[in-house]
């Protein structure tokens, strides 16, 4: 009798290779979307905490809390597009 459990083949044929070729795109995507997530989160925080700084250090105008405060409306909009959380 022989065990045909020790014969695996060679080659994995073209299904497998489809499925580690899917695999591999998705893993990557996840890690691109992860690290583009957390340079948005980093981007918000730090431009929402120069608003404040930016109207102590420039009292006599609005324009730099404004532009900074437009930024974090954009970065936050896109995420929030892109990201797919508007029901949320």
């Amino acid at each position: 009798m022989t065990d045909t459990s020790a014969e695996l083949p060679t080659n994995p044929g073209y299904a497998m290779g489809i499925a580690d070729g899917s695999y591999n795109w998705y893993r990557t995507a996840a890690i691109r979307s992860r690290r583009w997530y957390h340079v948005s989160e980093i981007l918000i925080v730090v431009f929402s905490a120069a608003i404040p700084a930016t109207a102590a250090i420039v009292p006599h105008t609005a324009t730099a809390p404004a532009v900074l405060g437009a930024i974090v409306v954009i970065v936050s909009g896109c995420r929030a597009i892109f990201t797919g959380r508007l029901t949320t």
